[in-house]
């Protein structure tokens, strides 16, 4: 009881006398400053120290918190341990809608695949669409197209040719335009009506119900030339193309 009696005194007489409280330190730097190994000399050997600032944040092994709780680990000792019951090997610290936490399991990347099938012509300068998707869930979405076709430029040598590919986020699984959300220009050499394959792919963050549109626009490879799937085979997916839609 005499301990207790002698912490409460010198807790209010350090709030009387300097509006600064240490314990075990005679010179704290903040509101609140505790120095476990009694070693703090400035900035230095403060590893072991709690601070608690004019602004309410807490500083565990750093003087100057930036957040309502701030951690500087050693590279030793874990910064931080939750021991609550759903700890597991290689789980993650997952948030609920009212920023509750607790681990739980990696999300899957809920990988599907999507194939081009049947003979279809992308004409020069038109935004055609490839494949609408639609995704359950709220994210980041990563779109590998995996391509596979000709084209009808001119040529018996190898000759240039591009395809613009834009990934939209639209409300329906339409053919219109949505809002952009990624694009990139893919170059090819290749012979009029010769195969040629290729992977690429197309960045997208969209909320939950969305629809996100793969187009294709051809550009380069003369004044008027189709890009086209389904010459080998319109039914067989090995010579088509395809669509890869991750969730990252």
């Amino acid at each position: 009881m005499k301990k207790y009696i002698l912490l409460f005194t010198a807790l209010l007489t350090g709030a009387v006398t300097s509006a600064q409280i240490g314990i075990n330190t005679e010179t704290p730097q903040k509101l609140f400053h505790v120095d476990a190994a009694r070693n703090t000399s400035g900035a230095n050997n403060i590893s072991d120290d709690m601070i608690i600032d004019a602004s309410g944040n807490m500083g565990l092994g750093t003087l100057s918190p930036t957040a309502k709780l701030h951690i500087t680990g050693d590279g030793i000792t874990p910064a931080l341990r939750i021991v609550d019951g759903t700890q597991a090997n290689t789980r993650i610290l997952r948030s609920d809608a009212s920023g509750n936490a607790t681990w739980a399991d990696q999300p899957a990347s809920g990988g599907f695949i999507y194939n081009v099938l049947g003979r279809i012509n992308y004409p020069r300068g038109r935004v055609s669409l490839v494949r609408a998707m639609q995704v359950a869930d709220a994210g980041n979405y990563l779109v590998v197209v995996r391509w596979w076709g000709t084209t009808t430029i001119a040529g018996t040598t190898n000759s240039e040719t591009s395809a613009y590919f834009f990934l939209d986020q639209g409300t329906d699984g339409s053919a219109s335009r949505g809002t952009n959300k990624d694009a990139i220009e893919y170059y090819v050499r290749t012979i009029a009506n010769s195969p040629f394959c290729f992977t690429t792919s197309l960045y997208a963050t969209v909320p939950a119900g969305s629809w996100l549109k793969l187009f294709i626009q051809p550009s380069i490879g003369g004044d008027s030339f189709n890009w086209t799937v389904g010459t080998a085979s319109t039914t067989n997916s090995n010579w088509n193309p395809s669509i890869i839609l991750f969730k990252i």
